[in-house]
């Protein structure tokens, strides 16, 4: 048995009613490819054989009495038919595959079993075949989960050879044993909250030499809007997609990095939507940026590790630009905050997160989240960003899901009272993927919110031109969006090294 990570316990424990912490994506694939003919049998069966490649898709969690400490994952049995469904919706579109990821979205994962399903929605309008896919995310934050679904892909129409990757072992210990075993987690929580309250500290310091030389530093308040109340039990799903060639010439002739450019574009369709409906705030929304920090964490996912982290991610927080009605201005403004977001995030350093939360057990988590989703906490007091926005680095390779070409990705993460709108996105296949999960409660027409996704990019690009064309040679970023001086938050210099990993 391998015990879970500090956040990925986190996962356990703040997982409620109507709340399911999973994350989910959107695949469209090309049956024509597949050799022999595509069958759903035939996939189901070639789904399976691709498991031994991929230990937390066969392991299922076993969590200590109580929730006294995080749970352990051990090897298990999977019955295939439990975990890949088939559903036929003749004539579909993807805008009702999406409808239907919303109808599942707020079903939790059984617990007993290995936390991931997969969904095939077969009869498309356009002869695709459709996967909705779940993962706990216990198992999984946007790297890891990039990670596992890779070991699912192919170069080319023929799969590639199954390596079997070591697990957890098969032994499942009993409530006691657990107890036992978890022990020495418990112990050591006062020497980790004096670590984490020794870090804090120096952190601190970090933290006011740098507003000493460079400024104030300070995360920025979120807005009070409807965003922040209650999602109720209903999710809502919509996608869309941005050209990726044009994105990282926007970035490119900007001088800054996709994450801007995909912040800049959400705040823009924010502001338009909010407008619409008379509720824009007169502060710009906060938006919350998932940072992996697998290298910083150490986080190993070969089932080697005695802790095993799956989830590795520090957060930084910026504005949108919702205040702002020019494109370029908007865009100018989200770099500039994100600079000095990246500028409080390494002074705090990139374990904080993870330190702290590896403080608080399961137990503890599980009823703080039940008191802040009970009283209506971010209603009353924002105290939490208003939108998730995050950016996955994808593969620029064509790819095969059990022979079907991939034609399509699409993100999809959760979302919290008081986080009301989660945006992520990934490149592929030229396009960037982008998907929005929400709820009706807070966001009454996502698929309109989504499609002004596009609307303000074009508008962006067109005001670009013209002030390029005003200031030639103006701010070449380099490849791949980076900013030439460095300072934006991401690099996307991730490169694709096959289908077993992304680095």
């Amino acid at each position: 048995m391998r015990r879970a990570g500090p956040l990925d316990g986190a996962f356990f424990g703040l997982e409620a009613p109507g709340h399911p912490l999973h994350g989910m994506a959107i695949l469209v694939l090309d049956p024509a490819t597949v050799p022999g003919g595509y069958s759903f049998a035939r996939f189901r069966r070639s789904i399976a054989g691709r498991l031994p490649g991929i230990p937390p898709l066969r392991q299922r969690a076993v969590p200590v009495p109580m929730g006294l400490a995080r749970p352990g994952w051990v090897d298990s049995e999977v019955d295939i038919r439990d975990h890949v469904f088939r559903h036929v919706r003749t004539g579909a579109t993807l805008a009702d595959v999406a409808s239907y990821a919303a109808g599942i979205a707020t079903i939790p994962l059984d617990r007993r079993k290995p936390l991931w399903e997969m969904h095939v929605v077969e009869g498309l309008d356009d002869g695709s075949v459709a996967i909705v896919a779940k993962v706990h995310h216990s198992l999984m934050d946007g790297i890891a989960g990039m990670e596992f679904l890779a070991g699912m892909f192919s170069l080319g129409p023929q799969a590639d050879p199954v390596k079997e990757v070591h697990g957890a072992g098969r032994w499942t210990p009993g409530p006691t044993t657990a107890l036992a075993l978890a022990a020495p987690e418990m112990a050591g929580t006062p020497l980790r909250l004096a670590r984490a309250l020794a870090e804090t500290g120096r952190a601190g310091w970090r933290v006011v030499r740098i507003a000493r030389r460079q400024g104030p530093v300070a995360f920025p308040q979120p807005a009070s809007m409807r965003w922040s109340g209650p999602l109720g039990s209903r999710r809502s799903i919509a996608l869309s997609s941005l050209p990726l060639a044009e994105v990282k010439e926007v970035c490119r002739t900007s001088g800054t990095t996709v994450n801007d450019v995909v912040l800049s574009v959400v705040g823009g369709a924010c502001r338009a939507y909010l407008l619409e409906r008379d509720e824009l705030p007169a502060t710009s929304l906060t938006a919350v940026v998932p940072v992996s920090t697998h290298e910083v964490d150490g986080g190993r996912r070969d089932g080697k590790a005695a802790v095993d982290a799956a989830n590795a991610v520090s957060l930084m927080i910026g504005t949108v630009g919702t205040e702002i009605a020019d494109p370029l201005e908007r865009l100018v403004a989200v770099h500039e905050g994100m600079v000095r977001a990246k500028r409080l995030h390494d002074a705090l350093g990139g374990n904080w997160l993870t330190k702290w939360v590896g403080v608080v057990n399961p137990l503890v988590m599980g009823a703080a989240s039940r008191l802040y989703l009970a009283l209506n906490i971010p209603r009353r007091a924002p105290i939490v960003p208003n939108v998730l926005v995050s950016d996955v680095p994808g593969p620029p390779v064509p790819l095969y899901f059990c022979g079907a070409r991939l034609m399509g990705l699409f993100p999809l993460g959760p979302v919290y009272d008081g986080v009301g709108l989660n945006v992520t996105a990934v490149g592929f296949a030229g396009s960037l993927g982008i998907g929005l999960v929400s709820s009706p409660n807070v966001v009454d027409d996502l698929p309109a919110l989504a499609a002004g996704l596009r609307v303000e990019f074009d508008a962006l690009r067109a005001v670009l031109s013209v002030s390029s064309a005003a200031a030639p040679g103006k701010g070449s970023a380099g490849d791949g969006g980076a900013p030439a001086n460095g300072t934006g938050p991401t690099s996307r210099s991730s490169q694709w090294s096959g289908p077993a990993s992304i680095r």
